[in-house]
């Protein structure tokens, strides 16, 4: 039996073990907390009211023609496309929003109107905490596998590549025990999180244009107007 059949079949094992846990448990560093969003103060009767401006104008637009022989769809290779420009009324929706008469930014906007925020945070402290823990066996699964693929290369085909195989093949285990069992995967979950909760972005952004964000702002408001009222009517009841 030559060398190269007797390390054929150690190498597949790693080697799948190692596929394997890459695409399963790719995962990265903790993301930090989001910034937090400077609010202003709530006052007893205040409301979010959230105004909507409708504005019309001549515009340039392209706009694509396909013109095909008899019987091709419009995707056939044999079409032809042309692109061109027409001026045309173009209409745009604008909202703003305030709270007792100050101006807020989209980002203010959504911290206020989420209610779960405070809980989401938390969570993601939690989930920050759980990647932490598996960022040690993930450097060291790294480590161990891309030095010994540089090993390997060097090695060839000779008996020090079954050592440079068999370090692959723990460094993918210990990659995997991050993963799995340390908490690499509330890593995604984290980042996913933040993701969501970081509106730093939206922090200086006062007018949002466009139909869909005028209609969720609006319900947005509402519906916080509408706890602000109970629970104000709560308190009052108590007191």
């Amino acid at each position: 039996m030559n060398d190269v059949t007797a390390l054929s079949r150690p190498t597949r094992t790693p080697a799948l073990i190692g596929a394997l846990s890459l695409a399963a448990g790719c995962y990265g560093a903790a993301p930090p907390r989001p910034p937090a969003i400077p609010l202003p103060d709530l006052t007893r009767g205040g409301e979010i009211a959230v105004a909507s401006e409708e504005t019309t104008r001549i515009e340039n637009v392209r706009k694509k023609d396909v013109t095909c022989p008899q019987g091709h769809t419009t995707d056939s290779p044999d079409c032809v496309v042309t692109h061109r420009v027409e001026a045309e009324p173009v209409t745009r929706v604008h909202t703003t929003a305030t709270y007792a008469g100050e101006r807020l930014s989209y980002a203010q906007l959504k911290v206020m109107t989420d209610p779960e925020r405070d809980a989401k945070l938390a969570r993601l402290d939690r989930l920050r905490t759980r990647c932490g823990d598996a960022r040690v066996p993930r450097n060291i699964g790294l480590g161990l596998m891309l030095g010994s693929l540089g090993a390997l290369v060097f090695a060839g085909w000779k008996p020090a590549a079954i050592a440079s195989v068999s370090a692959f093949g723990a460094g993918s285990v210990s990659f995997g025990v991050g993963y799995f069992a340390m908490g690499g995967r509330q890593c995604n979950q984290a980042v996913d999180l933040y993701r969501e909760l970081d509106l730093s972005a939206d922090t200086d952004l006062f007018e949002v244009e466009g139909a869909y964000y005028a209609e969720e702002m609006k319900k947005l408001a509402d519906q916080f107007n509408a706890g602000r009222v109970r629970a104000e009517a709560a308190t009052a009841a108590e007191e």
